[in-house]
């Protein structure tokens, strides 16, 4: 169901690489840890993991990379790129995040990019290559010029 080699599945089927369940509960552990000591009784003080989450493939679509070229006000070009998981993989990734969280003691979690685009905006600022409102950087593959491979 996955083709992307940097999301190969371990013995468990949990994904790794651009799905990895593990990083964003780390991340919330870490930061819970670094920023605020202990309560008095030795409790970690625990955090909002937020802003974390990805982008999916069109529906029913596996997982891919999408790559695309772009260049900004003075004309460099680069190359870009954009890892899309399917619907099913990024519903087995969030599951697996979301519980992983919990697992860890986070007061809660904000997912973001739950939600796509309409493509009836896809030409407008800020999902328009080289808008006024990106300083001319690329704004993905949402904007239409993407040219997708499995």
């Amino acid at each position: 169901n996955n083709n992307n080699n940097n999301n190969n599945n371990n013995n468990t089927g949990v994904k790794r690489g651009a799905l990895n369940p593990d990083f964003v509960p780390f991340a919330s552990l870490l930061t819970s840890l670094l920023c605020a000591p202990p309560t008095s009784d030795g409790q970690i003080r625990r955090c909002l993991m937020e802003e974390f989450g990805g982008c999916t493939a069109p529906p029913g679509e596996p997982s891919q990379i999408w790559r695309w070229k772009t260049s900004n006000q003075g004309g460099e070009e680069r190359e870009r790129s954009q890892f899309m998981a399917s619907e099913d993989d990024f519903a087995e990734y969030l599951g697996a995040v979301l519980r992983r969280l919990r697992a860890t003691g986070a007061l809660g979690a904000v997912v973001w990019s739950f939600a796509d685009y309409v493509e009836e905006v896809w030409g407008e600022p800020p999902c328009a290559e080289n808008s006024d409102m990106d300083g001319g950087a690329a704004a993905g593959p949402a904007a239409g010029t993407a040219t997708r491979r499995a």
